[in-house]
């Protein structure tokens, strides 16, 4: 409520009409629209990627405890660690690797690979934690089976695991995507040059200059996104429900 008063505020003394809010969201959506379409578009397939990693670990860590005790040690380690503290490791790393085309991608270059990395880390531990009960919960008897019918690696994950478990990986990869698109403290000290500047920096570092009317309508276009995706998750989760 807030920030659609403050959208529409102009004048002395100060007072609220719909045509200055409307003028400044038509304006923003000109200057910043396709960032944050960008913005979503790498945070969509980062979620997706986190999605996929979280349900692989979960079912490699289920019938092997020492990878079970590997993976939640390690992502528990990721999740206490702040987020600068992320960013500036992975910068440190990037900074010592060779030259190669790979130091292009995430460092001279324009990519969101260096983004995406630091996304992962901050939000795959989340990710695990939500999947883990999932595929816990797939009976015994179900790999079983597979086994005996002769079903290799491959073949349980594509015909067992992924098939129980692709309800929760949607509400995961929108709930990942929603987090990778909040994400600042480690991201913004790694991203490159160029239109792969995380939207929250954008709105980071506006808040340094003015609480305006600009800031008040990219701060409305995040939270639509947001909202868009928590809706989209409800939607999945009725219609899961409904074909149970």
């Amino acid at each position: 409520g807030s920030l659609v008063w403050k959208l529409g505020l102009s004048g002395h003394p100060r007072q609220w009409t719909l045509d200055v809010a409307w003028h400044y969201l038509q304006t923003e959506t000109i200057v910043k629209g396709e960032h944050l379409g960008t913005a979503l578009a790498t945070a969509l397939v980062t979620g997706l990627a986190i999605a996929i990693l979280a349900l692989v670990g979960c079912w490699l860590a289920r019938e092997r405890a020492w990878f079970r005790w590997l993976l939640f040690s390690v992502l528990t380690w990721a999740w206490v660690l702040p987020g600068p503290a992320v960013g500036m490791g992975l910068l440190n790393v990037i900074m010592q690797l060779p030259e190669g085309p790979w130091k292009v991608l995430l460092y001279n270059g324009s990519s969101p690979a260096p983004i995406m990395w630091a996304q992962t880390i901050r939000v795959l531990p989340m990710a695990v934690i939500f999947f883990w009960p999932v595929v816990r919960m797939i009976p015994r008897s179900a790999f079983e089976e597979g086994r005996l019918a002769g079903a290799n690696a491959i073949g349980e994950f594509l015909h067992i695991v992924l098939p129980l478990t692709w309800r929760a990986g949607l509400l995961t990869t929108l709930a990942a995507t929603a987090l990778c698109l909040g994400e600042v403290a480690a991201s913004s000290r790694v991203e490159t040059a160029g239109r792969w500047e995380s939207f929250a920096k954008i709105l980071l570092d506006r808040m340094h200059y003015s609480v305006d009317n600009s800031l008040a309508a990219l701060s409305l276009f995040l939270l639509a996104s947001l909202i868009a995706l928590a809706l989209a998750s409800i939607g999945f989760w009725k219609l899961g429900r409904g074909q149970k």
